[in-house]
Protein backbone atom coordinates (compact mmCIF):
# COMPACT_ATOMS: atom_id res chain seq x y z
CA UNK A 1 0.00 0.00 0.00
CA UNK A 2 1.58 3.64 -0.56
CA UNK A 3 0.16 6.59 0.61
CA UNK A 4 0.78 10.05 -0.73
CA UNK A 5 0.32 13.36 1.08
CA UNK A 6 0.77 16.46 -0.80
CA UNK A 7 0.62 20.21 0.30
CA UNK A 8 0.74 23.50 -2.26
CA UNK A 9 2.60 26.78 -1.83
CA UNK A 10 -0.39 28.35 0.19
CA UNK A 11 -2.56 27.88 3.27
CA UNK A 12 -1.94 24.34 5.50
CA UNK A 13 -3.73 22.70 7.98
CA UNK A 14 -3.56 20.62 11.01
CA UNK A 15 -3.21 17.37 8.72
CA UNK A 16 -3.81 13.87 9.35
CA UNK A 17 -3.07 11.24 11.86
CA UNK A 18 -3.04 7.57 10.86
CA UNK A 19 -2.06 3.93 11.99
CA UNK A 20 -1.72 0.25 9.76
CA UNK A 21 -0.84 -3.55 11.03
CA UNK A 22 -1.46 -6.62 8.81
CA UNK A 23 -4.37 -8.43 8.99
CA UNK A 24 -5.29 -12.20 7.31
CA UNK A 25 -7.49 -11.62 4.12
CA UNK A 26 -9.62 -14.58 5.56
CA UNK A 27 -10.11 -13.15 9.07
CA UNK A 28 -12.08 -10.01 7.87
CA UNK A 29 -14.11 -11.81 5.47
CA UNK A 30 -15.88 -14.35 8.03
CA UNK A 31 -19.35 -14.12 8.25
CA UNK A 32 -19.78 -12.63 11.95
CA UNK A 33 -17.69 -12.91 14.67
CA UNK A 34 -16.85 -10.64 18.06
CA UNK A 35 -14.41 -7.93 17.64
CA UNK A 36 -12.85 -6.53 20.78
CA UNK A 37 -8.97 -4.75 19.65
CA UNK A 38 -8.78 -1.11 19.58
CA UNK A 39 -9.52 -1.50 16.04
CA UNK A 40 -9.93 -2.94 13.20
CA UNK A 41 -11.73 -3.90 9.81
CA UNK A 42 -14.16 -6.36 8.40
CA UNK A 43 -16.38 -7.50 5.47
CA UNK A 44 -19.21 -9.15 4.06
CA UNK A 45 -18.23 -13.39 3.30
CA UNK A 46 -16.27 -13.55 -0.13
CA UNK A 47 -15.51 -9.36 -0.32
CA UNK A 48 -14.80 -8.30 -2.70
CA UNK A 49 -16.69 -11.09 -4.78
CA UNK A 50 -19.91 -11.74 -4.52
CA UNK A 51 -21.75 -12.46 -1.30
CA UNK A 52 -23.62 -15.63 -1.45
CA UNK A 53 -27.61 -15.71 -0.70
CA UNK A 54 -29.24 -16.51 2.45
CA UNK A 55 -26.15 -14.90 5.01
CA UNK A 56 -26.93 -14.07 8.17
CA UNK A 57 -23.99 -12.40 10.00
CA UNK A 58 -23.74 -10.60 13.13
CA UNK A 59 -20.56 -8.83 14.30
CA UNK A 60 -20.31 -7.73 17.82
CA UNK A 61 -17.81 -5.26 18.75
CA UNK A 62 -16.48 -3.66 22.35
CA UNK A 63 -14.28 -1.96 23.34
CA UNK A 64 -13.25 -0.43 27.04
CA UNK A 65 -16.08 0.78 29.33
CA UNK A 66 -14.75 4.56 29.08
CA UNK A 67 -13.99 4.66 25.26
CA UNK A 68 -17.09 4.33 22.52
CA UNK A 69 -17.14 3.33 18.72
CA UNK A 70 -16.67 4.53 15.34
CA UNK A 71 -17.84 2.34 12.54
CA UNK A 72 -17.14 3.56 9.26
CA UNK A 73 -18.56 1.87 5.62
CA UNK A 74 -15.98 2.04 3.07
CA UNK A 75 -17.89 0.36 0.46
CA UNK A 76 -21.53 -0.90 0.36
CA UNK A 77 -22.73 -2.23 -2.79
CA UNK A 78 -25.87 -4.78 -1.64
CA UNK A 79 -29.31 -5.99 -3.80
CA UNK A 80 -30.89 -2.71 -4.83
CA UNK A 81 -34.33 -2.83 -3.35
CA UNK A 82 -36.71 -0.22 -2.14
CA UNK A 83 -36.53 -0.04 1.49
CA UNK A 84 -33.53 -1.74 1.64
CA UNK A 85 -36.42 -4.84 2.11
CA UNK A 86 -33.36 -7.40 0.49
CA UNK A 87 -30.11 -7.65 1.42
CA UNK A 88 -29.45 -4.92 3.85
CA UNK A 89 -27.08 -3.71 6.75
CA UNK A 90 -28.58 -2.93 10.19
CA UNK A 91 -26.24 -0.89 12.85
CA UNK A 92 -27.35 -1.54 16.44
CA UNK A 93 -26.20 0.86 19.60
CA UNK A 94 -25.10 -1.48 22.00
CA UNK A 95 -24.60 -5.22 22.31
CA UNK A 96 -27.44 -7.06 20.67
CA UNK A 97 -29.63 -6.92 17.95
CA UNK A 98 -32.62 -5.81 20.36
CA UNK A 99 -30.48 -2.72 21.32
CA UNK A 100 -31.72 0.79 19.18
CA UNK A 101 -31.26 0.88 15.88
CA UNK A 102 -29.11 3.38 14.58
CA UNK A 103 -29.63 2.89 10.53
CA UNK A 104 -30.51 0.39 8.00
CA UNK A 105 -28.70 0.74 4.84
CA UNK A 106 -27.65 -0.98 1.52
CA UNK A 107 -25.98 1.26 -0.69
CA UNK A 108 -23.31 3.98 -0.42
CA UNK A 109 -20.10 4.77 0.93
CA UNK A 110 -18.34 6.41 3.69
CA UNK A 111 -21.18 6.47 5.60
CA UNK A 112 -20.38 6.80 9.53
CA UNK A 113 -22.12 6.10 12.84
CA UNK A 114 -20.87 6.24 16.69
CA UNK A 115 -22.18 4.48 19.96
CA UNK A 116 -23.36 5.63 22.69
CA UNK A 117 -21.79 3.01 24.77
CA UNK A 118 -19.01 0.83 24.84
CA UNK A 119 -20.70 -1.89 22.49
CA UNK A 120 -22.28 -1.94 18.80
CA UNK A 121 -23.97 -4.72 17.20
CA UNK A 122 -23.66 -4.98 13.13
CA UNK A 123 -25.96 -7.72 11.38
CA UNK A 124 -26.40 -8.68 7.66
CA UNK A 125 -28.64 -10.55 6.01
CA UNK A 126 -29.26 -11.42 2.47
CA UNK A 127 -31.90 -13.16 0.67
CA UNK A 128 -32.61 -15.98 -1.73
CA UNK A 129 -32.54 -14.10 -5.27
CA UNK A 130 -29.40 -11.83 -6.25
CA UNK A 131 -26.45 -10.41 -4.57
CA UNK A 132 -23.82 -8.27 -4.89
CA UNK A 133 -20.31 -7.02 -4.20
CA UNK A 134 -20.79 -6.64 -0.15
CA UNK A 135 -19.36 -4.05 2.15
CA UNK A 136 -15.98 -3.39 4.06
CA UNK A 137 -16.57 -1.71 7.35
CA UNK A 138 -13.26 -0.50 9.90
CA UNK A 139 -13.83 0.41 13.58
CA UNK A 140 -11.91 2.34 16.05
CA UNK A 141 -12.12 3.09 19.45
CA UNK A 142 -12.22 7.18 20.10
CA UNK A 143 -12.84 8.72 23.69
CA UNK A 144 -15.99 10.59 24.83
CA UNK A 145 -15.93 14.24 24.10
CA UNK A 146 -16.38 16.33 26.98
CA UNK A 147 -19.22 18.25 25.27
CA UNK A 148 -21.69 16.27 24.23
CA UNK A 149 -24.77 18.10 25.20
CA UNK A 150 -27.32 18.45 22.43
CA UNK A 151 -29.18 22.15 23.04
CA UNK A 152 -29.50 24.16 26.31
CA UNK A 153 -30.14 27.12 27.58
CA UNK A 154 -27.78 29.75 27.44
CA UNK A 155 -27.80 32.72 30.04
CA UNK A 156 -23.97 33.86 30.15
CA UNK A 157 -22.50 37.03 29.42
CA UNK A 158 -20.20 35.41 27.02
CA UNK A 159 -20.29 31.73 26.22
CA UNK A 160 -18.84 29.01 23.66
CA UNK A 161 -21.47 26.14 22.48
CA UNK A 162 -20.76 23.43 19.71
CA UNK A 163 -22.06 20.44 17.80
CA UNK A 164 -22.08 17.07 19.80
CA UNK A 165 -18.36 15.84 19.70
CA UNK A 166 -17.15 18.56 18.04
CA UNK A 167 -14.55 18.75 16.69
CA UNK A 168 -14.98 15.07 16.23
CA UNK A 169 -17.96 13.98 14.16
CA UNK A 170 -21.69 14.38 15.74
CA UNK A 171 -24.09 11.89 15.78
CA UNK A 172 -26.74 10.83 12.95
CA UNK A 173 -30.28 11.94 13.71
CA UNK A 174 -29.22 14.41 16.10
CA UNK A 175 -31.94 17.28 17.22
CA UNK A 176 -30.40 19.92 19.10
CA UNK A 177 -31.98 23.64 19.64
CA UNK A 178 -29.84 26.17 21.73
CA UNK A 179 -31.99 29.56 23.40
CA UNK A 180 -29.83 32.40 24.03
CA UNK A 181 -31.45 34.89 26.09
CA UNK A 182 -29.46 38.56 27.22
CA UNK A 183 -30.80 41.33 29.52
CA UNK A 184 -33.95 42.90 28.13
CA UNK A 185 -32.12 45.75 27.11
CA UNK A 186 -29.43 44.15 25.41
CA UNK A 187 -29.14 41.74 21.61
CA UNK A 188 -27.71 38.51 21.13
CA UNK A 189 -24.79 38.37 18.62
CA UNK A 190 -23.68 35.10 17.65
CA UNK A 191 -20.52 34.30 15.20
CA UNK A 192 -19.90 30.55 13.87
CA UNK A 193 -16.18 30.32 13.77
CA UNK A 194 -16.14 27.15 11.96
CA UNK A 195 -18.99 25.14 10.58
CA UNK A 196 -18.29 21.58 8.63
CA UNK A 197 -21.31 19.25 8.30
CA UNK A 198 -22.27 16.98 5.72
CA UNK A 199 -22.11 18.60 2.00
CA UNK A 200 -25.64 18.61 0.51
CA UNK A 201 -27.52 21.32 -1.77
CA UNK A 202 -28.48 24.18 -0.03
CA UNK A 203 -27.86 22.73 3.11
CA UNK A 204 -31.28 20.25 2.44
CA UNK A 205 -29.53 17.45 4.67
CA UNK A 206 -27.87 19.00 7.48
CA UNK A 207 -27.84 22.02 8.84
CA UNK A 208 -27.96 25.06 11.27
CA UNK A 209 -31.01 27.65 11.94
CA UNK A 210 -31.12 30.74 13.42
CA UNK A 211 -34.02 32.05 15.03
CA UNK A 212 -34.62 35.81 15.92
CA UNK A 213 -36.82 35.37 19.37
CA UNK A 214 -37.34 32.99 21.85
CA UNK A 215 -38.27 29.44 19.99
CA UNK A 216 -38.03 27.86 16.95
CA UNK A 217 -41.52 29.63 15.52
CA UNK A 218 -39.70 33.13 16.00
CA UNK A 219 -38.44 34.56 12.20
CA UNK A 220 -35.61 32.70 10.73
CA UNK A 221 -32.37 34.69 9.94
CA UNK A 222 -30.69 32.32 8.01
CA UNK A 223 -29.93 28.44 7.19
CA UNK A 224 -26.28 27.63 7.11
CA UNK A 225 -24.13 24.42 6.82
CA UNK A 226 -20.76 25.40 5.95
CA UNK A 227 -18.70 28.63 5.74
CA UNK A 228 -16.78 30.49 8.91
CA UNK A 229 -17.54 33.57 10.90
CA UNK A 230 -21.03 33.27 9.90
CA UNK A 231 -22.11 36.24 12.30
CA UNK A 232 -25.82 37.12 13.10
CA UNK A 233 -27.81 39.58 15.47
CA UNK A 234 -30.96 39.57 17.47
CA UNK A 235 -33.61 42.51 17.00
CA UNK A 236 -34.79 41.15 20.57
CA UNK A 237 -32.91 40.11 23.68
CA UNK A 238 -33.05 36.40 22.74
CA UNK A 239 -32.13 33.91 20.08
CA UNK A 240 -32.45 30.26 19.30
CA UNK A 241 -30.16 28.50 17.20
CA UNK A 242 -31.39 24.78 15.92
CA UNK A 243 -29.06 22.03 14.43
CA UNK A 244 -30.18 18.83 12.78
CA UNK A 245 -28.42 15.58 11.55
CA UNK A 246 -29.91 12.92 9.18
CA UNK A 247 -29.26 9.05 9.32
CA UNK A 248 -26.59 9.39 7.06
CA UNK A 249 -22.92 10.82 7.20
CA UNK A 250 -21.78 13.30 9.71
CA UNK A 251 -18.86 15.74 10.02
CA UNK A 252 -17.13 17.73 12.88
CA UNK A 253 -19.53 19.93 13.21
CA UNK A 254 -19.42 23.84 14.15
CA UNK A 255 -18.17 25.85 17.10
CA UNK A 256 -19.94 28.95 18.31
CA UNK A 257 -19.50 31.64 20.62
CA UNK A 258 -22.22 34.17 21.34
CA UNK A 259 -22.26 37.62 23.45
CA UNK A 260 -24.55 40.54 24.64
CA UNK A 261 -24.41 43.62 22.71
CA UNK A 262 -26.18 47.15 22.70
CA UNK A 263 -29.26 47.75 21.59
CA UNK A 264 -28.55 50.85 19.75
CA UNK A 265 -24.64 50.13 19.03
CA UNK A 266 -25.73 49.26 14.93
CA UNK A 267 -26.06 52.59 14.10
CA UNK A 268 -24.45 52.16 10.46
CA UNK A 269 -26.74 54.21 7.75
CA UNK A 270 -26.45 51.92 4.92
CA UNK A 271 -22.90 49.92 3.71
CA UNK A 272 -22.22 47.23 1.38
CA UNK A 273 -23.18 43.15 2.50
CA UNK A 274 -21.67 40.65 0.09
CA UNK A 275 -21.65 37.86 2.97
CA UNK A 276 -23.92 34.74 1.67
CA UNK A 277 -26.34 35.55 4.44
CA UNK A 278 -26.71 38.74 6.79
CA UNK A 279 -28.94 40.99 8.52
CA UNK A 280 -29.31 45.30 8.74
CA UNK A 281 -31.83 47.49 10.64
CA UNK A 282 -32.41 51.38 10.40
CA UNK A 283 -29.79 53.19 12.44
CA UNK A 284 -30.35 52.47 16.29
CA UNK A 285 -33.34 50.11 15.65
CA UNK A 286 -35.09 49.08 17.55
CA UNK A 287 -35.18 52.61 18.73
CA UNK A 288 -35.97 55.52 17.06
CA UNK A 289 -34.16 56.27 13.84
CA UNK A 290 -33.01 59.99 13.13
CA UNK A 291 -35.06 62.26 11.23
CA UNK A 292 -33.44 63.27 7.71
CA UNK A 293 -31.64 60.11 7.43
CA UNK A 294 -30.50 58.60 4.01
CA UNK A 295 -29.22 55.12 3.90
CA UNK A 296 -28.47 52.88 0.91
CA UNK A 297 -27.12 49.25 1.30
CA UNK A 298 -25.69 47.10 -1.78
CA UNK A 299 -25.91 43.47 -1.58
CA UNK A 300 -24.30 40.94 -3.66
CA UNK A 301 -23.68 37.39 -3.99
CA UNK A 302 -22.20 35.23 -6.71
CA UNK A 303 -23.38 35.83 -10.05
CA UNK A 304 -25.11 32.34 -10.56
CA UNK A 305 -26.89 33.14 -7.46
CA UNK A 306 -30.04 35.30 -6.00
CA UNK A 307 -31.01 37.12 -3.32
CA UNK A 308 -33.83 36.52 -0.85
CA UNK A 309 -34.64 39.50 1.57
CA UNK A 310 -36.89 39.66 4.55
CA UNK A 311 -38.40 42.30 6.70
CA UNK A 312 -38.64 40.75 9.78
CA UNK A 313 -40.64 44.44 10.79
CA UNK A 314 -41.05 47.59 9.86
CA UNK A 315 -42.77 50.41 11.72
CA UNK A 316 -42.15 54.02 10.21
CA UNK A 317 -43.66 57.08 10.38
CA UNK A 318 -47.27 56.40 8.97
CA UNK A 319 -48.49 58.56 5.98
CA UNK A 320 -50.26 57.75 2.66
CA UNK A 321 -48.46 55.54 -0.02
CA UNK A 322 -45.79 56.12 2.43
CA UNK A 323 -44.97 59.32 1.46
CA UNK A 324 -42.75 60.79 4.32
CA UNK A 325 -40.00 57.98 5.51
CA UNK A 326 -40.04 54.77 3.80
CA UNK A 327 -37.67 51.85 2.48
CA UNK A 328 -37.48 51.41 -1.52
CA UNK A 329 -36.44 47.77 -2.65
CA UNK A 330 -34.40 48.28 -6.13
CA UNK A 331 -33.56 44.70 -8.16
CA UNK A 332 -30.15 45.38 -9.26
CA UNK A 333 -26.83 47.43 -8.11
CA UNK A 334 -28.30 50.77 -7.47
CA UNK A 335 -30.87 53.27 -7.11
CA UNK A 336 -31.74 53.37 -11.00
CA UNK A 337 -32.54 49.73 -11.25
CA UNK A 338 -36.51 48.37 -11.70
CA UNK A 339 -38.32 49.26 -8.08
CA UNK A 340 -39.40 45.77 -6.26
CA UNK A 341 -41.16 47.85 -3.84
CA UNK A 342 -42.19 51.00 -1.85
CA UNK A 343 -42.88 49.76 1.89
CA UNK A 344 -43.15 51.66 5.46
CA UNK A 345 -45.18 49.09 7.83
CA UNK A 346 -45.81 45.53 8.37
CA UNK A 347 -44.26 42.27 8.56
CA UNK A 348 -42.69 39.94 6.36
CA UNK A 349 -42.19 41.23 3.23
CA UNK A 350 -40.20 39.02 1.38
CA UNK A 351 -38.65 39.98 -1.78
CA UNK A 352 -36.58 37.75 -4.66
CA UNK A 353 -33.69 39.63 -6.93
CA UNK A 354 -33.92 38.66 -11.19
CA UNK A 355 -29.76 39.47 -10.73
CA UNK A 356 -27.31 38.75 -7.66
CA UNK A 357 -27.67 42.31 -6.87
CA UNK A 358 -29.94 44.26 -4.56
CA UNK A 359 -30.56 47.98 -3.27
CA UNK A 360 -32.03 48.97 -0.54
CA UNK A 361 -33.10 52.92 0.04
CA UNK A 362 -34.26 54.16 3.84
CA UNK A 363 -35.31 58.02 3.99
CA UNK A 364 -37.10 59.66 6.84
CA UNK A 365 -37.94 63.48 6.64
CA UNK A 366 -37.81 65.83 9.48
CA UNK A 367 -41.18 65.15 11.12
CA UNK A 368 -42.02 62.25 13.17
CA UNK A 369 -40.15 58.63 13.49
CA UNK A 370 -40.74 55.15 14.39
CA UNK A 371 -38.86 52.08 15.56
CA UNK A 372 -37.53 51.62 12.42
CA UNK A 373 -37.32 47.87 10.62
CA UNK A 374 -34.94 44.95 10.61
CA UNK A 375 -34.28 42.72 7.71
CA UNK A 376 -31.94 39.60 6.81
CA UNK A 377 -30.80 38.51 3.33
CA UNK A 378 -29.57 34.99 1.96
CA UNK A 379 -28.73 33.63 -1.34
CA UNK A 380 -30.78 31.24 -3.04
CA UNK A 381 -30.16 29.40 -6.63
CA UNK A 382 -30.76 30.96 -10.02
CA UNK A 383 -34.00 29.92 -10.88
CA UNK A 384 -33.50 29.12 -14.79
CA UNK A 385 -36.51 27.30 -14.86
CA UNK A 386 -39.93 29.24 -15.19
CA UNK A 387 -41.78 27.46 -17.33
CA UNK A 388 -45.37 27.27 -16.46
CA UNK A 389 -45.46 23.25 -15.71
CA UNK A 390 -43.38 20.30 -16.35
CA UNK A 391 -41.46 17.05 -15.89
CA UNK A 392 -38.80 17.19 -13.82
CA UNK A 393 -36.18 14.75 -12.56
CA UNK A 394 -32.82 14.17 -10.79
CA UNK A 395 -31.50 14.57 -7.49
CA UNK A 396 -32.69 17.97 -7.40
CA UNK A 397 -33.67 21.36 -8.94
CA UNK A 398 -35.57 24.74 -8.84
CA UNK A 399 -38.56 26.16 -10.58
CA UNK A 400 -40.99 29.28 -10.62
CA UNK A 401 -43.80 30.57 -11.50
CA UNK A 402 -43.89 32.23 -14.75
CA UNK A 403 -41.79 35.53 -15.12
CA UNK A 404 -40.83 35.32 -11.71
CA UNK A 405 -39.80 37.01 -9.75
CA UNK A 406 -41.93 39.33 -11.76
CA UNK A 407 -45.55 38.96 -11.90
CA UNK A 408 -47.19 36.11 -13.37
CA UNK A 409 -49.78 36.24 -16.21
CA UNK A 410 -53.54 36.09 -15.38
CA UNK A 411 -55.63 33.10 -15.48
CA UNK A 412 -52.67 30.25 -15.65
CA UNK A 413 -52.76 26.80 -15.23
CA UNK A 414 -49.75 25.07 -14.59
CA UNK A 415 -48.68 21.45 -13.46
CA UNK A 416 -45.31 20.74 -12.06
CA UNK A 417 -44.86 16.47 -11.72
CA UNK A 418 -41.46 15.54 -10.35
CA UNK A 419 -40.33 11.98 -10.12
CA UNK A 420 -37.18 10.19 -8.41
CA UNK A 421 -36.15 6.66 -8.52
CA UNK A 422 -38.44 3.96 -7.06
CA UNK A 423 -36.44 3.75 -3.69
CA UNK A 424 -36.53 7.83 -3.36
CA UNK A 425 -38.60 10.33 -1.99
CA UNK A 426 -39.10 14.08 -2.89
CA UNK A 427 -38.65 16.47 -0.79
CA UNK A 428 -40.01 20.26 -1.56
CA UNK A 429 -38.85 23.41 -0.03
CA UNK A 430 -40.92 26.79 -1.02
CA UNK A 431 -37.90 29.07 -0.64
CA UNK A 432 -40.60 32.35 -1.51
CA UNK A 433 -44.26 32.72 -2.18
CA UNK A 434 -46.64 35.36 -3.10
CA UNK A 435 -49.57 35.43 -4.57
CA UNK A 436 -52.65 37.81 -5.14
CA UNK A 437 -53.56 38.10 -1.45
CA UNK A 438 -57.12 36.26 -0.55
CA UNK A 439 -59.32 34.47 2.31
CA UNK A 440 -58.24 30.70 2.45
CA UNK A 441 -56.02 31.54 -0.58
CA UNK A 442 -59.52 31.06 -2.60
CA UNK A 443 -58.25 33.09 -5.92
CA UNK A 444 -54.46 32.60 -6.72
CA UNK A 445 -53.06 29.20 -5.36
CA UNK A 446 -50.57 26.21 -5.09
CA UNK A 447 -51.94 22.67 -3.92
CA UNK A 448 -49.19 20.22 -3.33
CA UNK A 449 -50.18 16.24 -4.76
CA UNK A 450 -48.61 13.35 -3.00
CA UNK A 451 -48.02 11.45 -5.84
CA UNK A 452 -48.09 11.50 -9.38
CA UNK A 453 -51.41 13.32 -10.62
CA UNK A 454 -53.79 15.98 -9.42
CA UNK A 455 -56.17 12.58 -8.14
CA UNK A 456 -53.13 11.73 -5.82
CA UNK A 457 -54.02 13.16 -1.65
CA UNK A 458 -53.53 17.01 -0.93
CA UNK A 459 -50.86 17.43 1.22
CA UNK A 460 -51.60 21.50 1.16
CA UNK A 461 -52.87 24.60 -0.64
CA UNK A 462 -50.88 27.77 -0.04
CA UNK A 463 -50.88 30.94 -1.48
CA UNK A 464 -48.03 32.94 1.09
CA UNK A 465 -45.19 32.38 3.56
CA UNK A 466 -42.01 31.46 3.76
CA UNK A 467 -39.76 27.93 3.88
CA UNK A 468 -43.03 25.54 3.20
CA UNK A 469 -41.04 22.06 3.39
CA UNK A 470 -42.95 18.98 2.33
CA UNK A 471 -41.83 15.28 1.82
CA UNK A 472 -43.91 12.92 -0.46
CA UNK A 473 -44.15 9.15 0.77
CA UNK A 474 -43.92 7.99 -2.21
CA UNK A 475 -41.11 8.82 -5.06
CA UNK A 476 -43.80 11.51 -6.93
CA UNK A 477 -45.19 14.42 -6.00
CA UNK A 478 -47.35 17.35 -8.37
CA UNK A 479 -47.77 20.60 -7.96
CA UNK A 480 -50.60 22.51 -9.25
CA UNK A 481 -50.74 26.26 -9.43
CA UNK A 482 -53.60 28.48 -11.05
CA UNK A 483 -54.17 32.32 -10.83
CA UNK A 484 -57.56 34.06 -11.58
CA UNK A 485 -58.08 36.99 -14.17
CA UNK A 486 -58.02 39.59 -11.74
CA UNK A 487 -54.56 40.71 -9.85
CA UNK A 488 -51.30 39.06 -9.65
CA UNK A 489 -47.93 39.10 -7.80
CA UNK A 490 -44.18 38.28 -7.90
CA UNK A 491 -45.16 34.74 -7.58
CA UNK A 492 -43.27 31.57 -6.29
CA UNK A 493 -40.19 29.57 -6.15
CA UNK A 494 -39.31 25.89 -4.59
CA UNK A 495 -36.41 23.95 -4.97
CA UNK A 496 -36.91 19.84 -5.08
CA UNK A 497 -34.11 17.57 -3.52
CA UNK A 498 -33.86 13.78 -3.18
CA UNK A 499 -34.03 12.37 0.12
CA UNK A 500 -34.31 8.44 1.29
CA UNK A 501 -37.03 7.25 3.12
CA UNK A 502 -36.70 6.98 7.36
CA UNK A 503 -34.79 3.84 7.66
CA UNK A 504 -36.82 3.23 10.95
CA UNK A 505 -39.54 3.08 8.16
CA UNK A 506 -37.52 -0.13 7.16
Amino acid sequence: MTVYFRSDSRNTGPGFIAHYYEVSPKQITQCGGKLDDDSGYFASPNYPSHYPNNAKCTWYISVDDDDRIRLNFAVIQLEVSPYCSNDYIAVYDGPTTNSPTLATICTGSKLKFTSSFNTMTVYFQSDSRNTGLGFIADYYEVLPHQNVQCGSHLDDDNRIFTSPNYPRDYPNNARCTWYIIVDDDERVKVNFADIQLEVSPHCSNDYIKIFDGPSTNSSVIATICTGSNHEYKSSSNSMTVYFQSDFRNTAPGFTANYYETSANQNTQCGGNLDDDAGSFTSPNYPLHYPNNAKCIWYISVDNDERIRLNFVKIQLETSPHCSNDYVAIYDGPSTNSPVLATICTGSSHAFISSSNTMTIYFQSDSHDTGPGFTAHYDKIPQIENTQCGGKLSGDNGCFATPNYPRNYPNSATCIWHITMDDDERVKLNFIDIQLEVSSRCSKDYVTIYDGPTTSSPALATICTGLNHEYTSSSNTLTVYFQSDSHNSDHGFAAYYNMVYPNPSKC
